[in-house]
């Protein structure tokens, strides 16, 4: 479907959610999830 590594994204997911505000959940989705540094 998308051309993301579905382990890192689900990993990076779950570490940043609890921070997230509900503003930026939508930045966590697959098409426009991009890796922290």
């Amino acid at each position: 479907m998308w051309e993301i590594d579905s382990i890192r994204w689900l990993t990076d997911v779950f570490t940043r959610i609890q921070a997230c505000s509900v503003k930026q959940l939508e930045e966590l989705l697959p098409h426009k999830w991009t890796p922290q540094a």
